[in-house]
């Protein structure tokens, strides 16, 4: 009896999946960061405040792999709240985990996105400008599983956007390098 105790347990340990995403599950994500900076030219100094929050829903088409919708609002505030960026972007992409995720198990993954971009600006000595246009952004990040269906994420994405603005046509592009903070649940 013992024995056929022992084979069941070992044929099960064996048959066990340690892949906590299945093809068809979803995926809920949100992340964000916040900075606050002081910038001093001379001697004048600008504090600013810098905002992003991601929000992110999408689909397992493999154990590894997550084709996902987009959407983020972003915003930055400087001159004491006199001067703003407010900005929202729409966008689908894809994410990759290096490896099925197992509980409690750090798992890096690499990610890609196509967006479009829609950005208010307004200041005290100008009227509202509205900018739009499209961009791209890439990353890395690891999550890590708190659970078999919940994991603390990190990540650190590069992002280029060309942006049109709306009464003068003037042109101009803006790139750089986010760390982002977050939480995912799939379910």
């Amino acid at each position: 009896m013992k024995k056929a105790l022992f084979a069941a347990t070992i044929i099960s340990a064996a048959l066990a999946t340690p892949a906590l995403a299945q093809e068809g599950q979803w995926e809920a994500s949100i992340a964000g960061n916040m900075t606050a900076t002081s910038t001093k030219v001379g001697n004048s100094t600008s504090e600013s405040t810098n905002t992003f929050m991601y929000f992110r829903l999408g689909e397992y088409v493999t154990p590894e792999t997550v084709v996902y919708g987009t959407m983020s609002m972003f915003g930055t505030s400087s001159g004491g709240g006199t001067t703003s960026n407010v900005g929202t972007t729409f966008g689908f992409g894809a994410k990759y985990y290096m490896d099925a995720a197992v509980k409690s198990a750090f798992v890096p993954f690499v990610e890609g996105e196509l967006h479009a971009v829609v950005m208010t600006s307004d200041s005290p000595t100008t009227t509202a400008t509205t900018t739009s246009g499209g961009g791209m952004s890439f990353g890395i990040g690891g999550s890590y599983f708190i659970t078999e269906a919940v994991s603390a994420d990190l990540s650190f994405q590069a992002f280029s956007d060309s942006l049109t603005t709306d009464k003068s046509s003037v042109s101009f592009t803006q790139s750089g390098v986010r760390m982002l903070f977050g939480m995912t649940a799939r379910y």
